[in-house]
């Protein structure tokens, strides 16, 4: 979905929420006024906030297409996370057992698969975020013709907890009082 059609969207729940409240203003103002100049003014209001949710209506069949795409996008990035978070965890297991010594070579490896997991880290919330965001958006266009938004779903977030980032290990083997490495016992 481009970033002018988000935009019409957007102006389009702005103006579905102003025209609903002035319809609800012009009640409190139907005593000061004739019967006639108020059912123009009603009516009026009442076409351009039917206008306005038939736009809103025509985008929705696009804003679930997205929607559906950024959740199987979504499924990916939580592959990715996973492939990430082993492959971390698959070198720290072979530094405790000996096989990177080097703590050079450990600490320029250990940095990029953190920075690698950061990455699909981001690339997840990043995704959450547009789909709850979307979530929002068809709630409120399929709830358009009502003359409000019904509640957001809950947050994608909340029905998908992601495990934080884990923090660098010791930088050397040997370095914690409980941790032996396959040197000192040589």
């Amino acid at each position: 979905m481009s970033d002018d059609v988000t935009k019409e969207i957007d102006q389009l729940l702005q103006n579905r929420e102003k025209f609903g409240t002035f319809i609800k203003r012009l009640e409190s103002e139907r005593a000061s006024s004739s019967e006639r100049t108020y059912s123009k003014v009603r009516a009026d209001y009442e076409r351009k906030l039917q206008e306005v949710v038939q736009s809103l209506q025509a985008h929705s069949q696009s804003l679930r297409t997205r929607l559906q795409d950024m959740e199987g996008s979504l499924q990916t990035f939580e592959s990715e996370r996973t492939g990430r978070q082993e492959q971390l965890e698959e070198a720290r297991l072979r530094r405790s057992v000996g096989e990177y010594r080097d703590d050079q070579e450990w600490t320029t490896l250990e940095r990029g698969l953190l920075d690698g997991l950061q990455q699909a880290d981001d690339r997840l919330e990043q995704s959450k975020g547009e789909i709850a965001r979307l979530h929002e958006i068809v709630a409120q266009v399929e709830g358009a013709g009502a003359g409000a938004g019904a509640p957001p779903p809950p947050s994608v977030q909340q029905q998908r907890p992601s495990a934080p980032a884990p923090e660098p290990a010791d930088a050397a083997p040997g370095g914690g009082d409980d941790f032996i490495s396959l040197g000192d016992l040589v």
